[in-house]
C-alpha cells in the first residue's frame, strides 16, 4: 500500500510549535517509516511534528525530521509504554519428566488463577501460546524490550544433578538462546523453587515472528513442575 492523505488527521498544537497528527494504516512499520513515505504530506508537515500511527497490530510514534518539497523523513520517536502479563500453569503437583541427556520443551498451560493479558501495553493482546508452550512476539517491533521472570520447581533423585534451562528464540540456522539457569549443580535429592529473571531486545524480525520456547536438560534423571512466568514488555516509539 502507500500513503494517503484520507486517513491523516490533524489533532492539536499549531505552528511553529509541534503538531499532533493521528495516522491509520495497515502497512507495516517498515514501509511507514522509509524514506519518503509521508511524500503526500510535505505540505502540512513540519519539522519536529509528531504522527500517532495506528493499525490493527501495533501504534507507535514518530516524529517528522526533515520536509522539503515532496520530500519527508521522519523516525521513530523514542517514547516508550510498558506493561506484563502473567502465565500461571494450573497444573499444582504436575511435572514433566526430564531424560538425562534430552532437550525438553517447558510447557505451561495458562489456566491457572492468576493469569492476566489485562495489562499489556496498547497494540499487545497475548503473549503466549498454551498449545504449543511458546511465546508469540509478533505483536510486538523490532527494537521492543521483553523482560521475563520464570518460576519452576526441579525434582531432583540423584544426588549432583546440573540443570540447564534457556529461552530458544529465532528460527533455522538463525536461532539462538537466552540463558536462564545455567547448569546448576543440585547438589542433593530433593524438590527445589529455581526462578531466573532476565531481558532481551526483539533485535529482528526472525525474532519478532518465530515461537520462543523454554527447554531445559538435565545430566541425570529429573522433574520438572512449571509454577508461572511473568513477561514485562516496553515498546519502544
Amino acid at each position: 500500500m502507500a500513503f494517503t492523505n484520507e486517513t491523516l488527521s490533524h489533532v492539536g498544537g499549531a505552528s511553529p510549535a509541534p503538531r499532533i497528527y493521528t495516522y491509520y494504516t495497515e502497512d507495516s512499520q517498515a514501509v511507514v517509516t522509509a524514506t519518503n513515505y509521508f511524500s503526500g504530506a510535505s505540505t502540512k508537515l513540519q519539522v519536529n511534528d509528531l504522527i500517532h500511527i495506528i493499525n490493527t497490530t501495533l501504534v507507535y510514534t514518530l516524529i517528522v525530521t526533515a520536509v522539503s518539497k515532496k520530500f519527508v523523513t521522519v523516525k521513530r520517536s523514542g517514547i516508550t509504554s510498558a506493561g506484563y502479563a502473567i502465565y500461571d500453569d494450573s497444573r499444582v503437583g504436575t511435572s514433566i519428566s526430564l531424560a538425562a541427556g534430552v532437550l525438553t520443551v517447558v510447557p505451561n498451560d495458562a489456566a491457572g488463577a492468576t493469569t492476566t493479558n489485562a495489562y499489556l501495553p496498547l497494540g499487545v493482546t497475548n503473549l503466549w501460546n498454551a498449545g504449543t508452550s511458546s511465546f508469540d512476539f509478533s505483536e510486538l517491533a523490532v527494537g521492543d524490550a521483553v523482560e521475563i521472570r520464570l518460576l519452576v520447581q526441579p525434582t531432583t533423585i540423584n544426588n549432583n544433578t546440573e540443570i540447564e534451562l534457556d529461552l530458544f528464540l529465532g528460527s533455522g540456522v538463525n536461532q539462538y538462546k537466552v540463558p536462564f539457569i545455567t547448569t546448576q549443580n543440585f547438589q542433593f535429592a530433593g524438590t527445589f523453587e529455581a526462578t531466573r529473571y532476565t531481558s532481551f531486545p526483539i533485535r529482528d524480525e526472525d525474532t519478532r515472528i518465530s515461537p520462543a520456547q523454554f527447554k531445559a536438560i538435565a545430566d541425570k534423571n529429573c522433574t520438572l513442575q512449571t509454577d508461572d512466568f511473568f513477561v514485562k514488555v516496553t515498546r519502544n516509539g
